[in-house]
């Protein structure tokens, strides 16, 4: 049993003598190993001679997929200039994990890699959501304080899953450093692969945000924008905290505006409710965000004396919802 343990010991120690570099970039001892699948990756051994005249590369577990070597495996491999070296080619069409073997008959026991069959483009391994959706080509909206949930999902036998994540952020228009937060923390690595993300400044702007892999030297871009919406009724500002906002008008026909930032040109905005009320344009009604940047609604009080509350929903805000609560004040408008 100890002669066993102190051989053991012995190989262990020799193979830490080796260096791997999967191309060109060496791997740590002990890390695990990063093959891209559907390109050619070169593998090179650099030891000492006393180590290995020749090595043999043999796969030891493939994981069910379908893993191409030249040499093959299994060959025993000379030295070319000092170094042993392999061509590694994965199949394209599936990723996972497998296990590569070094073998010298030098070592008692082999040198084994574990190691990621992965595609370069993250689009390959994961799906992005946004609140548990897909993601649109219009991009992804902040409106003032609410926060949207960001996520990879990784695909059916991706082994994405288990990997550490950054996310970084880009100003791209009017919004100032520091705009953008997220829990986990931006610029921290963790290996929860989901963010939840707000813009915890004024105003309207846009944002790129970035989900970056250090292992896989990988990224994928989301491309987003602060967007601002502001309310009048009745010639007064109607102040929305947490998304509700309160107004009075009298007896006689108001007009009800809705302001758009330069960012919301193009996006959708849906309008329901109106209870009550009598409403020009009728409700629901959608509109386009024009150059105008403005959308305009006639009120009215109808017979009854009721609040009534309307509904302001934005394209690419996910499920956030203004309302705007309207109540009569029948003192108002009295001649």
């Amino acid at each position: 049993m100890t002669t066993k343990t102190n051989v053991t010991t012995k190989a262990a120690s020799s193979w830490e003598q080796a260096t791997l570099f999967i191309n060109d970039n060496k791997v740590e001892w002990g890390a695990e190993l990063v093959l891209l699948r559907g390109q050619v990756n070169t593998v090179r051994v650099e030891a000492p001679v006393e180590l290995a005249e020749r090595l043999n590369l043999g796969l030891a577990e493939h994981g069910d997929l379908n893993i191409l070597a030249s040499p093959d495996f299994g060959d025993c491999v000379a030295r070319v200039d000092g170094d042993f070296n392999w061509k590694i080619t994965p199949d394209a069409g599936r990723s996972g994990r497998i296990t590569l073997a070094f073998f010298s008959r030098e070592v008692v026991v082999p040198w084994e890699h574990r190691s990621l069959v992965i595609s370069s483009n993250l689009a390959d391994e994961a799906d992005l959501k946004i609140d548990d959706k897909a993601t649109s080509d219009s991009g992804t909206a902040f409106l003032r304080e609410n926060r949207r949930n960001v996520k990879l999902v990784p695909k059916p036998n991706s082994p994405l899953a288990g990997l550490a994540f950054i996310m970084r952020y880009e100003i791209l228009s009017t919004l100032l450093p520091g705009a953008v937060e997220s829990v986990p923390a931006i610029g921290a690595e963790t290996l929860n692969l989901q963010w939840d993300v707000g813009c915890i400044t004024a105003g309207d702007g846009a944002f790129r945000l970035e989900l970056y892999c250090p292992k896989l030297g990988s990224s994928v871009f989301i491309e987003c924008k602060q967007i601002d919406v502001r309310y009048y009724l009745a010639g007064k500002y109607v102040e929305m905290i947490g998304g509700v906002g309160e107004a009075t008008i009298g007896k006689s026909q108001e007009i009800f505006v809705v302001y758009s930032s330069p960012e919301m040109l193009g996006d959708t905005v849906k309008v329901e409710g109106g209870g009550f009320l009598s409403v020009k344009p009728n409700l629901p009604a959608t509109f386009i965000v024009d150059p105008s940047m403005s959308w305009r609604m006639d009120v009215q009080k109808n017979i009854y004396s009721w609040s009534s509350e309307f509904l302001f929903k934005f394209s690419g805000v996910g499920d956030h919802v203004d309302v705007v609560n309207v109540h009569i004040n029948e003192s108002a408008n009295q001649v």
